[in-house]
């Protein structure tokens, strides 16, 4: 670089003498009094001459030779920070550094920039970096990954440079877990069923309790941070693909950092829901009634629950069932029955009582998936019926024929037996356990004859209410009396 006095702005060609008294030639252009003359190293030279468009001229021109300076750029002009945005939490993302030489330059042209993962590297002009463009950052320490880049700018004309440095910044939602899938029971098995999806918040934070996590149902909804599902109540989970039916759902989550404003979404961040299948039972009125036992009038009895549930309700024996006493405000069975297989009624003529009907199905909570029905348990009074009736009728045969058989017809005697009340069945049986079993009724009841025990047996009635089935029996006493013998003759004449 030579300071030139007089010498207008242009291009010259330079003759000169070097120090072995060699005659070269070279090339300057003058720029504001400056001369620049390309590959002419420092020393002392002689016999200068200058020529410009075929004129040479010697006179009046001062060249004085001192040494080039390097660019003169900005330093410390520190990229801004990027967030992670890939699915990969490294810490590690790409970086466009050429985005940052005109905050370098400033306005400067004609200096030419790469960039170097070490000093050394920079002031050597060695191992520039390649994809300057899209960088990938090394040693990244998440959540905040810093590295130091440095940079030599070059002036392409006097091949001088300078170096500088500035830092690259990658923010990671570093520690953040992918949920858990979420499972609710059915409570009507219609496929679709309620979920606390804050029950996977501070999982998904996983101790950052600064990070805000969102959910959506479709991804645009996430990308776009807009739609998000409201969370301070329960949600139900939607119907995806128009088939009319739930069972599983995605949901889309989004993390965002207010800190640093730093967002993490990504196609597999996701929470499924699960909807589980509840035991299915009738969805009709449980009663589960029972005839009061005979002999008692105070309209309490023993109820097999567990047998009502397996043989009635035909419940799959894989089933976990119990019983209690009441529910709470929440829904929830309380007073629980121990002596599900015969526990008796305390309130008559009905009580309501819970059955819980559970699956080896289980939610997030570690629950088994239960049905609860209320089953009404109902006591039936027993038919108002003669414990004991007498019949007493005389041989229908005299004298010797006389055999203590009688047809006696039992039928007749039903409006004495129930008391007129309507409603009622008789049937009439010969033994107590055929009366008790409903077995063997007597098919002649309007005649029917005491074959097996003449002049006194024993028949029985079987009164049932014909709408509950509840029965009553009563004790028929039959008694046949001979009928007088007129005396003989001689029997008159002594009596004389």
């Amino acid at each position: 670089v030579l300071s030139v006095y007089n010498l207008p702005d242009g291009t010259y060609t330079i003759d000169y003498e070097d120090v072995a008294g060699v005659q070269q030639t070279s090339t300057m252009v003058v720029v504001a009094d400056v001369g620049t003359i390309t590959g002419l190293a420092e020393g002392t030279y002689d016999n200068i001459t200058v020529t410009n468009v075929g004129c040479t001229s010697i006179e009046d021109i001062d060249i004085v030779l001192i040494d080039p300076l390097p660019p003169v750029i900005n330093d410390n002009m520190d990229m801004d920070p990027i967030c992670e945005t890939d699915a990969v939490l490294d810490g590690i993302m790409p970086h466009d550094l050429t985005l940052n030489i005109p905050f370098i330059l400033g306005n400067q042209s004609g200096i030419t920039v790469t960039f170097y993962e070490a000093l050394a590297d920079a002031t050597s002009g060695n191992n520039p970096i390649v994809n300057d463009t899209a960088y990938l950052n090394i040693n990244p320490t998440p959540p905040v990954s810093t590295q130091t880049i440095y940079v030599r700018a070059v002036d392409d004309i006097t091949g001088c440079f300078t170096t500088t440095s500035f830092t690259i910044t990658v923010n990671t939602l570093f520690a953040i877990s992918s949920p858990e899938d979420l499972y609710a029971c059915d409570d009507d098995n219609d496929t679709f069923g309620w979920f606390n999806l804050e029950d996977t918040t501070a999982e998904i934070q996983n101790g950052n309790t600064d990070l805000v996590v969102t959910y959506y149902e479709t991804e645009v909804q996430s990308e776009l941070g807009q739609g998000e599902i409201d969370t301070s109540g329960l949600y139900q989970n939607i119907d995806t693909d128009g088939d009319g039916v739930g069972i599983i759902q995605v949901i889309y989550v989004r993390v965002d950092d207010p800190v640093t404003g730093c967002y993490f979404i990504a196609p597999d961040f996701t929470l499924t829901l699960h909807v589980l299948e509840s035991p299915e039972l009738d969805s009709g009125e449980l009663i589960y009634a029972l005839c009061e036992e005979n002999g008692s009038a105070d309209g309490y009895v023993e109820f097999d629950l567990m047998d009502y549930a397996l043989n009635t309700l035909n419940l799959d024996l894989g089933f976990q069932i119990n019983f209690y006493t009441g529910i709470d405000a929440s829904g929830n069975p309380i007073g629980y029955i121990p002596n599900y297989n015969n526990y008796t009624n305390i309130s008559t003529p009905d009580q309501v009582i819970y059955m819980t009907v559970s699956n080896t199905n289980t939610d997030s909570n570690g629950d088994l998936c239960t049905t609860v029905r209320s089953i009404t348990l109902h006591v039936d009074l027993l038919p108002s019926a003669l414990e004991v009736l007498r019949l007493e009728r005389c041989d229908d045969d005299y004298f010797d024929e006389m055999d203590g058989i009688y047809p006696f017809d039992l039928e007749a005697e039903i409006f004495v037996i129930t008391g007129g009340v309507t409603g009622l069945g008789v049937t009439f049986h010969e033994t107590f356990g055929d009366a008790e079993n409903d077995m063997n009724p007597i098919l002649n009841p309007s005649a029917y004859e005491n074959t097996l025990a003449p002049g006194g047996d024993d028949v029985f009635a079987r009164v049932y209410d014909e709408s509950t089935g509840c029965y009553a029996i009563t004790h028929i006493i039959l008694h046949v009396d001979a009928n007088p013998t007129p005396l003989s003759n001689q029997m008159i004449i002594d009596q004389l």
